[in-house]
Parts: structure tokens; sequence; C-alpha cells
């Protein structure tokens, strides 16, 4: 007898296997894999998929920084919990597909942070410096950082680097964003 899921309301059959899913799964992977070798053996170096960057090398205050990108709603929710060190010249961008009041909050991150909160103009709203929660802090007591104003931006720096760099809320960041723009969800 076939089996009956409900997605959203939808009744769906299956009368599929798992084998047999995994078996069409492989055969995608296999074709995929076939096609791109067979672009790349033609000379053909046209990307079959563009994939958005990992990381962005950015001027801050005249020292260059390596910054993580968190382009995806499950990018920006992760950040940088669970890490147990950062490198001085190191963080993450959040980059949101719109302004709005951002609140950031520091659930599992084990390292304290500069949360550099900045404008769809590349103007920094605010900097709040957090530390690390303690393990087992119960959530209405872990951390936050909300922006003043509408952010689309939001940096994440070890904490007091904002300060030793001279950032400042109000001060313009120069931050080569545009190519960013397609791949933000």
């Amino acid at each position: 007898m076939p089996r009956r899921k409900h997605y959203g309301g939808n009744e769906v059959t299956s009368t599929l296997g798992a084998a047999t899913w995994i078996a069409l799964f492989c055969g995608i992977v296999v074709t995929l894999s076939i096609t791109t070798c067979a672009a790349l053996r033609e000379g053909n170096n046209t990307p079959v998929v563009q994939l958005a960057p990992d990381t962005i090398t950015v001027d801050l205050a005249g020292q260059p920084h390596t910054l993580e990108l968190a382009l995806s709603p499950i990018a920006r929710t992760h950040g940088l919990m669970g890490r147990p060190t950062m490198a001085d010249n190191h963080g993450m961008l959040f980059f949101f597909p719109d302004e709005d009041i951002r609140d950031f909050w520091m659930r599992n991150c084990l390292i304290p942070l500069d949360i550099i909160f900045i404008d769809q103009n590349l103007k920094i709203d605010s900097i709040h410096s957090l530390p690390a929660p303690s393990p087992g802090t119960p959530p209405h007591e872990i951390p936050r950082a909300t922006s003043v104003g509408p952010c689309q931006y939001v940096i994440e720096l070890n904490a007091g680097r904002a300060d030793k760099l001279g950032l400042k809320p109000g001060q313009i960041l120069d931050l080569p964003l545009d190519s960013l723009k397609p791949h933000v969800r």
C-alpha cells in the first residue's frame, strides 16, 4: 500500500522506496558531473552555476579584513555560533535583502563580539560590544544588540576590534558589496 504524506495541506502519494530515491539522486549528481566535465574539456570556462563567494576582503580603517559572508537566512541565523576563536583581522558580514531594525543576540557564541550595524548607504548606525554568554545562560539573559535605525548590513568582529580601528557611528564605510547583491536571499 502506498505511503501517504501531507505537505502544507496537499496529499502526496509515494510508492518509491528509499533505495529508489537514492538511485535517482545519484543519477542526477553523475549527470551534472559529466555535463560539467564535458563543458570544461571543450574549453568552456563559463561556470555552470555561479556561486557566491564564501568570503570578501574589505578595508576597515586602512587594514584588510577577511569577512565570511552570511547571505542566506540560514547563514544569517547561524552566524558565528560555536566558533572557539577568530583571527583579529577576520569577521562576518551579514547582508540582508532590505533595511530594517536589526536585533542580534549571542546565542551559542563562544567569543565576545563587536556588532556593527550599517545602513544601506554604508553609514555605521551603531556599534555594540557584547560578551560571550556563559554555558547554560537562560535565553532571556543572553546578551543582545539592536540597531538604532534601519540597517541592511551587520559586521561582527572580535570584541574591542571596532574601537582599535577607530570605527564610530556616523562613519561611512567603503565596502564593495554590489557584486554580492544577486546572491542575497
